[in-house]
């Protein structure tokens, strides 16, 4: 018999296996995969967009223009960030109470970007979402080739095929919802209503509130890569869901942490960012940090294709 050889198949080390909803021993993420630190995948997000800042721009400028014109045309920038700052001043005083206004004024600044409530301008920004994810989408994959040469213009020619998938994939990830909507529905019934009439009951229903959320949460983090596998040629939703799922097996809890912790330092980016406006030049606030929401949906893109492709 010859002699076994390392690159022989049959000593291959087999990974530890896991399924969802299985008691099973604990499996250490690294042992699969070692996923980059946010440190790196911020600092990579950032290389990337300056490396193609040209193109970046390009982009950015165009939806900036269109989300203005189609959602903010509809409502306008009614936000008196220089009122508001004052009215606040007078009701909070003393250092805390600048820390206060500023932190309000900046909530305030974050509903702004919604524009109103209105189902002409939900649709508006829906669409808008809808159409710009899937051309910055195919924009950033291919600029991720060697020698590239795609362009803005080509981003929503050819971006826009996988459309239909695409909507299937939201509108499952959308179903994933529904535990935690019954979950809240039922709690906020209780405390509007007399229907439970014992402390027991309110903490059942409690407890199975919170389940709702955990399920909500652990449902999306492990379709959320889907919305970037179903945009690849020939893939079904089901097929980008259920790659999603196997990708995440071990990690989800990891890359949901990265998630959590890039969107509060793109918070806090944008709060030190529109801070000397606020300070200096409050009337021009709400117009700057629109600005920089637009742009922040080209930073939110690119982070999470970062986070997808350090997982392949």
């Amino acid at each position: 018999m010859a002699k076994k050889t390392s690159l022989d198949p049959s000593r291959k080390k087999k990974l530890p296996a896991y399924r969802s909803f299985r008691l099973s021993r604990t499996i250490k993420p690294d042992a699969i995969h070692v996923i980059p630190p946010l440190k790196q995948l911020w600092t990579d997000t950032w290389n990337f967009l300056w490396l193609h800042h040209r193109k970046m721009l390009k982009f950015v400028a165009v939806y900036t223009l269109t989300y203005l014109v189609l959602v903010k045309g509809l409502t306008g920038f009614s936000l008196d960030t220089a009122e508001l700052k004052t009215e606040l001043q007078e009701a909070f005083g003393g250092s805390f109470g600048s820390i206060t206004t500023f932190t309000l004024l900046y909530a305030s600044l974050l509903s702004s970007l919604s524009g109103s409530s209105s189902e002409i301008t939900n649709y508006f920004m829906v669409t808008i979402t809808v159409v710009f994810s899937l051309a910055f989408i195919w924009l950033v994959r291919k600029l991720h080739l060697r020698n590239s040469t795609a362009t803005v213009k080509d981003a929503f020619y050819q971006g826009m095929r996988p459309l239909i998938p695409f909507l299937v994939v939201i509108g499952i990830m959308l179903m994933q919802l529904i535990p935690v909507a019954i979950g809240g529905l039922v709690y906020l019934s209780i405390q509007s209503t007399v229907l439970a009439v014992s402390d027991l009951e309110v903490i059942s229903i409690t407890v199975l509130a919170i389940l709702g959320l955990v399920l909500t949460v652990y449902l999306l983090a492990g379709s959320v890569f889907a919305i970037y596998i179903v945009t690849l040629p020939n893939t079904t939703p089901m097929v980008a869901l259920r790659s999603s799922m196997r990708l995440l097996r071990i990690h989800r809890w990891v890359v949901l942490r990265r998630m959590i912790l890039f969107f509060i330092a793109l918070i806090a980016l944008g709060f030190v960012l529109v801070f000397p406006f606020i300070i200096w030049f409050p009337a021009l606030a709400e117009y700057a940090f629109f600005v920089m929401g637009c742009a922040s949906f080209a930073v939110m893109h690119t982070f999470m294709y970062k986070l997808y492709r350090s997982m392949l």
